[in-house]
């Protein structure tokens, strides 16, 4: 909300500049400064650099909104319906999420959406936590969107716990149209190459004793550019 509210303000700054701008040059002011060749009057300038300040102000801020900002789990139901599902007699499962897109066509020209999922632990930092898996990139259409990760039981990224419940995190995020999900290897990653996490919902599954003990690296972190 505040992402869109900076970027109708500067908007609005800008073309009040324009306006007055497009005035001034055509209709010349008849006053008594103009007549003895001095410049426009400080009132009326002054509103011009409050205008014009006040627009790059809010502009900066749709930036630093966009692409820096800590991300803020919504309460959107975004995602109105998740889960797990077990295939019996098959060496994967499928952890699947449907997306409401008619609440995010603001991003349909520039971005597409994708699904991250990790098991959460109280231990490891969520945004580094390189045990993560994610789907391919989606087309926000403004209809539902159903995004399927198939998890591969004896290849998982998933750091499941074979012990105790685990608590599967569901991460709807969207990614610039030139940027594949591939090269996401954490959730501080999606920020940084100029997308966002959207949302955010979870739900606990029992203990995984088929799932074998991930490698101790599942992914070759790149340096950073």
């Amino acid at each position: 909300m505040l992402q869109v509210f900076g970027f109708w303000v500067g908007l609005t700054c800008t073309i009040i500049c324009a306006i007055y701008a497009l005035l001034s040059y055509h209709f010349p002011r008849q006053t008594t400064a103009s007549a003895q060749g001095t410049g426009p009057s400080g009132p009326k300038i002054w509103l011009v650099w409050i205008l014009t300040l006040a627009s790059l102000a809010f502009v900066s801020f749709d930036y630093y909104d966009r692409h820096y900002q800590t991300p803020v789990f919504s309460c959107r139901d975004l995602i109105p319906d998740y889960g797990f599902t077990a295939i019996p007699n098959q060496t994967s499962d499928i952890a699947h999420a449907t997306i409401d897109s008619s609440l995010l066509t603001q991003y349909q020209n520039d971005y597409k959406i994708f699904v991250v999922i990790r098991v959460s632990y109280s231990n490891v930092d969520e945004m580094t936590d390189t045990y993560i898996d994610k789907s391919a990139e989606f087309t926000i259409t403004g209809n539902p969107v159903i995004i399927g990760i198939p998890i591969q039981e004896n290849s998982s990224n998933l750091n499941f716990s074979t012990t105790q419940e685990n608590l599967l995190f569901f991460y709807l995020a969207i990614l610039p149209n030139d940027i594949s999900p591939n090269q996401v290897f954490s959730l501080s990653n999606i920020t940084t190459l100029g997308g966002k996490i959207l949302d955010r919902v979870g739900l606990n599954l029992p203990p995984a004793p088929n799932l074998t003990n991930p490698p101790a690296a599942p992914h070759q972190v790149p340096a950073p550019q």
